[in-house]
This record gives C-alpha cells, structure tokens and sequence, in this order.
C-alpha cells in the first residue's frame, strides 16, 4: 500500500476527533485500509502519555501595530501594557479579585515573541473570553475583530450542567449589565480621558528629560504607568464595543438576507453620515496635506529646498520662514509620533527626527494631492443605504429598527476607536522619548556601548542596568544585536504558529493560478496600474508610491501619509476592522487585504488590474 491520499488522511482526522469526544480523552487508534481504499478501524484504546497542550500564535491583526522584526524593549513593553489594561478591564467587568489574580498566567502571557516578531497567544485570549456570557458568541466576534482566518478550537467552552449554568446566571447577568452600562458612559469617559491625556502629555513634554538622572528617567517612566497606562480602561472598553458591535452588525445583516456582510459594511459604513467630520485617522494626512499647500502658496521660495529634504533642511527653514517652521513644530506636537511603525518604541518619528517630516511633506507639494475619495466612492454609501431599505421593506418594524441601530452602534464605537488610537500612539511616543533619553544615561555610565543600544534590552533588564550598572549590559546588547539581524535576514514566519506542531489532515492550498490572486476585498472598486511592492516600511518612499498600486505585507495607520496618493493597496495580511483598512475606507482607496504571498508573487514595476469588491488581483504585463 502507498502513501495515504488526502482524503484518507482526513477520514482519519475525523475519526480521531469523533473517537476522542465520544470515549472522553485522546486515542491510540489501529487502523487497516483495503484494496479498494476504504479504511477499517481495528481497535482504540486511551492513550498512556499525557498530551502536551497545543499552543496557538497568530499576528494576523497585531501585526499591524508591531510589523516585522521588533526589539526586545517593545516586546516586553507591549507585554506589560497588554497585562496592564487586561487587569483593568476585568475589574471594571466586575469580577471578584480572588478570579482576577487566579487568571494572572494568561493575563500576563497575551503575547509572545517568536523569532522576533509579535504574535497573539490566541489560548490565553480564549481563556479571557471564558469570563464574558456566551463563549461562542464572543469567540466569534473576537476572530472576526481579529481577523483570524482560522478559528481554532483548542480552547473550548466548558461543559455545565443545568444546575450549574443556574448558580452562573448571577454573575453573568451582572458582567452582562456592567459591560452594557459601561458602554452607555463611554461618550462622557472618552471625553474626559482625552482631557486627562492631553494634560499628562503637556505636562511630560515640559520636562527637561535630557538634564535628568537614569533613577529620575525611571521615575518619569513610572509616572506614565500611573497616570495614563493604569488609567486605560475607556480605550480598551471601547474596543471590546467596536467587537461586539461588529458580530451584532454581522448577525443582524445576516439575517435580512445580505450576502456578504463584510462587503456591504465596507461600503455602508464608508465616509461616514453626512456632515460627520473625518475620522481622527485621517487627520495628520488633511494637516499635511494643508502645509504642502501654504509651503505652495505663502513660501514659493522654499520649495526647492522642500523638493529636496535632507537633515540639514530643519535648521535651513527655521532659519530662512520661521513662520512656516513655527507651522511645523506645531504639526509635530500634535502628530509627530504618527509614523509607519510607530508603536514599536525603536522606530525613529518625526518627534525625534524632525527631518523625517520634510521626507513626508515632498509628497503633498504637488498641487493636485488626491485626499478625498473620488465620486463614485462618495456614492458607495448612498447605494449601500438604498439596498438596506430594499432589504427592510418587507420586515417588522422592530425589526428594523434593531438592524439600523445596530449599523449606527458599530459607526459610533468605529470613531471612537480610532480617535483613541491616535493617542495610543501618542502615549508610545511618550516612553519612546524617555527611554531614548535613559539610553543616553546608560551610554554616558558606561553600561551600553551607544544609546540605542537601549532597545535590545527588556524593562526589567534597563531597570537593574540603571541601578547597578555594569559591562554586562552592553555585551547583552550587542549579542541580541546579532540574534535580532539574523530575524530580519531571515524568511518571514507564517502568520499562524501551532506548537508543537501538527501534520496537515487535508491537503494543502493550491498554488494560485500563474498571474492570478485572490484575498478578500475590503472596499471596492475597480483599478488598473503599476504595482510597488514595500516588505519594509523603513524603506518606503513616498514619491514612489504616487499614482501606483501599493502591495504590501503588512500595514498600520502610520501609512497614512503614502495612502493619499494610492489607485490602491493590497496587504498579505490584515483585518477588515484594523485601523489601516478603516482609514482607507475613510479614503475611497479599493483595497484587498490577505492575499496569501502577495509580495513573493508580485515585484515593482508590474502592472496588475485589481478588483476592491471581489479580491482579484491580476498580472497584466510582466
């Protein structure tokens, strides 16, 4: 007998998970195949070993905010920062401190490191859900939020019996009715978070932070912990508003008759209501797009300086239109932490390399810089409302009425979201700046051999070095160094990571037909152009971007000063709710997210025809 086909190996699979549900545990299983191919099950008998539990890490949506090869610092910083407002939404869950603290192993393992990228530890996100009524609901909500393409179920929800589901409905009822009522205050608490974010910020950026000690520099840091990142509770509130929104949008438009529900959010949801004011996503690019044109207008005689940055050209217009740098500095206290990137605290910002602005700004000189989305993208909205009525008209008024508020539920919680994830970016920059400045210290003490040395070392690991300093340190730093270039040398991991790992029980995808792709269509529309392929944020080039197809691997919202220009933009990988795929909603800009080996499949310079509402990519000259 050969090999067994794909077929066999599937029966097999399913029959293991049948025998194993069936006799209450996993199975050493015995089986024959006959000449006809039909398999036979010979015996089966528990196993004697325990089975080592099967740990699931996905990037499919965190990549957006920590793309690529990251650094020990963001690592262990994201880590902490997760724990942190987990611990807090499940207080404000009410749930009993004795539950909070039995949950600390998965409180403390949301994320893991694996050859130097970030992934989810999509266990220990389960394990949290267990907590909310109705797992199965809120898991689903969670992945389609997420956006894992491949649901897992290693992590299940537990068997009750009726007595027990009885004893629960308490406690349930209550998490229930404190989520619903947080939900009611977020208006009001955003508010005031905001206004208390905006005050710590100010405060923080009037210190001297570059004349202060490594013990002071721990404290300022120690300072943000307690004013902002343990005070996080409304952002991540909001978020699990915009997830369950979402899944009740789904189910609602599901249950009308809407095909794709994703499909017609994409277009429904597109722009806004009429009159809304843009989404705080796209208010860097509109401010930029606005001092390219007062450099246009009130400083003609800058431009060929603008047309040309460098890092001398700061000092050259301060020097030469200190009103237009007054323009500037303004624009980076506001924004200057809004870069590809930005969450990872070793990218370099505008806030640290006022240079960096001017690379941006060259893209918004020319007079024509495409912002708004063109009229047909404007339309979208319209034909999306003028199906849904058609769909309604034949329902129950209160019917109806849920489905309606269900899609102003999930606009509302959207632009919530996204208005507070600028200042998740803002309080990044914040710690970035600190720990910028302590590397100094620990550079000047002799502990780091230069001071962006500092990024390769955990929070705990620069808190010792900063107490006790030593030689050790820098060797540290130069041996993660290399651990972290032969990362970025290296191939890419898949987005998915099963540990250990698994045999495929089916037989593996086929290999796209030749010039053609498929990934799911976020917003349509159909266009035809040349294709730049960017793997590397670091090295994207806004000119280069200008009037062409982008293709990338991953995206985050500090891509929107190349969005602009765009006819449009794939990503292999991504989420229909990430704040990338939102923003170029917000833009009218087509867009294909996970098209499996989009950026080995594609290179510069080809031309492709892209279709935004089906996921078709096609080659069209070579």
């Amino acid at each position: 007998m050969g090999l067994l086909s794909p077929s066999a190996l599937a029966e097999l699979y399913h029959l293991g998970q049948y025998l194993e549900a069936a006799l209450g545990g996993p199975q050493d299983v015995e089986f024959a195949q006959d000449q006809a191919g039909h398999l036979w099950l010979v015996q089966t008998r528990p196993l004697t070993q325990p089975v080592p539990e099967v740990a699931v890490f996905d990037n499919a949506n965190i990549q957006e905010s920590y793309c690529g090869v990251t650094t020990p610092l963001t690592f262990s910083f994201a880590q902490r920062a997760y724990a942190t407002v987990y611990r807090q939404t499940m207080r404000a869950l009410g749930l009993p401190a004795a539950t909070v603290a039995a949950h600390e192993p998965v409180i403390t393992n949301l994320l893991a490191l694996q050859q130097g990228r970030i992934y989810y530890n999509l266990n220990n996100w389960y394990r949290g859900l267990l907590l909310l009524p109705n797992f199965r609901q809120s898991k689903a909500d969670m992945e389609r939020m997420m956006g894992v393409l491949e649901p897992v179920d290693f992590v299940r929800d537990q068997h009750k019996t009726l007595s027990q589901k009885l004893a629960l409905l308490p406690r349930l009822a209550l998490t229930m009715g404190r989520l619903l009522g947080a939900f009611a205050q977020l208006p009001r608490q955003v508010k005031a978070f905001q206004a208390r974010f905006e005050t710590e910020c100010q405060r923080f950026y009037q210190v001297p932070l570059a004349d202060l000690s490594a013990a002071d520099l721990l404290r300022e840091i120690a300072r943000l912990d307690t004013a902002l990142l343990t005070r996080w509770t409304t952002p991540i509130l909001n978020d699990f508003r915009v997830m369950m929104a979402n899944g009740a949008a789904t189910r609602r438009l599901t249950q009308i008759g809407v095909a794709d529900a994703d499909e017609f959010l994409s277009r429904y949801l597109a722009g806004g209501p009429a009159g809304a004011a843009p989404l705080a996503s796209l208010l860097p690019a509109l401010a930029l797009r606005e001092l390219g044109q007062v450099a246009r207008q009130d400083f003609p005689e800058l431009l060929p300086l603008l047309h040309a940055p460098g890092p001398a050209l700061p000092t050259q217009v301060a020097r030469l239109a200190p009103a237009f740098h007054q323009r500037v500095q303004h624009y980076i206290a506001r924004y200057g932490d809004r870069t590809m990137g930005e969450l990872k605290l070793e990218t370099e910002t505008m806030r640290t390399n006022e240079a960096l602005f001017y690379s941006y700004l060259v893209g918004y000189l020319a007079p024509a810089a495409p912002t708004a989305p063109a009229a047909v993208a404007l339309a979208l909205p319209a034909q999306a409302a003028a199906e849904l009525a058609v769909l309604l008209g034949p329902k129950s008024w209160l019917l109806a009425r849920q489905v309606r508020g269900s899609l102003a539920a999930l606009r509302a919680a959207v632009a919530c979201r996204e208005s507070l994830r600028l200042e998740r970016t803002r309080l990044f920059g914040m710690y970035r700046v600190a720990y910028r400045a302590l590397g100094q210290r620990l550079a000047a003490a002799g502990s780091l051999a230069a001071p962006l040395d500092i990024f390769f070392l955990t929070e705990a690991e620069i808190a010792a070095a900063a107490q006790a300093g030593g030689p050790q340190w820098a060797a540290l730093a130069t041996t993660r160094q290399a651990e972290f270039r032969a990362y970025r040398a290296a191939p890419a991991p898949a987005g998915r990571l099963v540990v250990p790992s698994r045999p495929a029980a089916v037989a593996p995808a086929p290999a796209p037909a030749a010039g053609r792709l498929r990934g799911t269509g976020c917003y349509p529309g159909e266009v035809r152009g040349e294709v730049v392929v960017i793997t590397d944020p670091a090295q994207a080039d806004i000119g280069a971007v200008r009037g062409r197809i982008v293709a990338a691997l991953r995206t985050d919202p500090g891509w929107a000063v190349l969005f602009p220009g765009c006819r449009a933009v794939l990503i292999e990988r991504g989420s229909a709710l990430s704040h990338s795929v939102i923003l170029l909603r917000e833009l009218g800009i087509p867009t294909i997210i996970n098209v499996p080996g989009l950026t080995q499949h594609l290179r510069s310079g080809q031309h492709v025809r892209a279709d935004g509402r089906t996921g078709e990519v096609e080659v069209i000259s070579r």
